[in-house]
């Protein structure tokens, strides 16, 4: 015969109690979750703050993130593996796609010179700026 000490029955019957406490949630409805997936940066830099923020007004929805490649969260998506995928995505069938961000493009320079201190710069004030972009070859999607 096992002896079972009293911690160690303590910690089951604290884990089976979570487990029931989630399993009497889930059937009240109480507890909700929404996958989402996205790239690695915009799962760690930009997400944090906009689940915190979203939690505050729905805490009774929690979300699962996953981060990947572009074409992974679309396959994904797509398989209904996740609710929604968060990126930059080309037409998919039977998935709708939303706008969801809206960007300008942006000069970034040292604050030296009062000209750039504009709210908006025309482009010809840009010739012989360095431009950088992403090059011709880069998927997006994939």
């Amino acid at each position: 015969m096992e002896v079972i000490s009293s911690r160690s029955l303590s910690q089951a019957l604290k884990s089976l109690d979570t487990a029931m406490s989630r399993i009497e949630q889930a059937a009240k409805g109480k507890t909700r979750w929404i996958s989402v997936g996205t790239t690695p940066w915009m799962a760690a830099s930009v997400l944090p703050p906009a689940i915190k923020a979203f939690r505050q007004h729905r805490p009774d929805l929690r979300i699962r993130l996953f981060d990947g490649n572009l074409g992974t969260v679309a396959r994904r998506v797509a398989a209904g593996k996740l609710d929604l995928g968060l990126g930059v995505f080309g037409r998919m069938p039977g998935v709708r796609g939303v706008p969801f961000f809206r960007f300008s493009l942006m000069v970034v320079r040292p604050d030296k010179n009062a000209d750039f201190n504009r709210v908006s710069t025309k482009w010809s004030s840009l010739n012989g700026e360095t431009l950088i972009s992403l090059t011709s070859n880069y998927l997006i999607s994939s």
